[in-house]
């Protein structure tokens, strides 16, 4: 049986910065956390942002937190009674999103 490990590029500060200031600014996430708050909170501790980046690669965990998925309807056209009048869409976490 062949096991390959795969060896990922550890992030580095800029490769955060880019990825925070790429981030739009959308209310709508499984999170409810705000690109402002992501934006602020990266200002202050950038460092500590980037080593739990690098040790969710590391490790090849991923919290649970940036894995939950919120799935809704949304209604297209039509009659709102019928449900195949409905598409679902599903919210991420801003970091899901940049990070999967």
């Amino acid at each position: 049986m062949l096991i390959m490990f795969l060896k990922f590029k550890l992030f580095s500060v800029v490769d955060v910065r880019e990825v925070v200031e790429g981030l739009r600014d959308r209310v709508a996430t499984s999170d409810g956390i705000p690109t402002k708050l992501i934006e602020q909170l990266f200002s202050v501790n950038r460092q500590v942002i980037m080593d739990l980046i690098n040790q969710t690669l590391n490790s090849g965990k991923v919290p649970k937190e940036i894995k939950n998925v919120t799935a809704k309807p949304l209604f297209k056209k039509g009659e709102r009674t019928f449900p195949s009048n409905y598409k679902a869409i599903t919210l991420l976490s801003n970091f899901s999103k940049k990070f999967r």
